[in-house]
């Protein structure tokens, strides 16, 4: 569903007295946010307590949001600094939420890092079965702070981690509806926002074509300059709908709204 029919759609939902007064941009705004509730209400199952939950768990939202899930090695964007530690200026430009780390040390063993938090350290330090250790079964995990990613895997002077990749949630784009326009001078990809006419072919609301340079539609109105959200599609209907119900509320209303969500969201967590 591309920016154009999501707008549609979305005032289809309102009240159509109410549907006039809702500038694109005000609708804009409602679809980003209503992306950034979805994004973090999924990720917000996958960590229970500062702890992974199960393997399943972080595979169903790899699933659902396997279009912004991204990865970085050491190949790449991510360093090791004094082999035990990812440096918050090291993170990959779009990162926000993490899924997983995968390490291996002195080119040997690779195992994933279990997320921990500081008294967490203390009393696994003291339990003989999982603290952190380089025996089977292996016991490596990983502190996230304001500082970055600190590695917890019982090292020695000689040990190194030669490998080092980070899965993650990363910063979707912000949905933009672009300019309606009824000619362009440059070749220009546009969507239809009305029923369009154009080189004799007929274009309906929400139809994507590309407008060659210095030409005009015949009849109706298209949008150029758009960005569309890089959401899986199965997702779209469901942002369509909470965009909608933002834009029904009155201020008060909406903030009743929001903090019911992150009341949820901080229920699965």
């Amino acid at each position: 569903m591309n920016i154009v029919e999501k707008h549609l759609k979305g005032k289809a939902r309102l009240d159509q007295v109410q549907t006039p007064r809702f500038h694109e941009s005000q609708v804009d705004n409602a679809i980003n946010t209503a992306i950034d509730f979805l994004i973090r209400g999924k990720v917000g199952g996958v960590i229970e307590n500062g702890k992974r939950v199960s393997f399943q768990k972080v595979r169903t939202v790899r699933d659902e949001l396997y279009t912004i899930v991204k990865s970085d090695d050491t190949d790449g964007t991510i360093s090791v600094t004094d082999n035990v530690k990812i440096a918050k200026a090291d993170f990959p430009e779009k990162y926000r939420y993490l899924l997983g780390v995968e390490i291996e040390v002195n080119s040997k063993m690779k195992d994933w890092t279990a997320p921990i938090t500081y008294d967490d350290l203390f009393i696994l330090k003291k339990d003989p079965y999982q603290r952190p250790s380089q025996d089977y079964p292996y016991n490596f995990y990983h502190i996230e702070s304001n500082d970055g990613l600190e590695f917890y895997y019982d090292k020695n002077a000689t040990d190194n981690i030669t490998y080092a990749r980070m899965f993650y949630i990363s910063q979707p784009v912000s949905v933009y509806f672009g300019e309606k326009i009824t000619a362009v001078t440059p070749e220009t990809s546009v969507i239809a926002y009305t029923q369009c006419e154009y080189s004799g072919t007929t274009y309906n609301p929400g139809d994507e074509f590309t407008m060659t340079a210095g030409t005009s539609l015949t009849s109706g109105t298209a949008v150029k300059g758009f960005v569309n959200s890089d959401l899986p599609v199965s997702l779209h209907e469901d942002i369509v709908e909470d965009a909608a119900m933002i834009l029904n509320m009155d201020i008060e209303n909406y903030n009743k709204w929001k903090a019911m969500k992150e009341d949820e969201q901080l229920r699965k967590q």
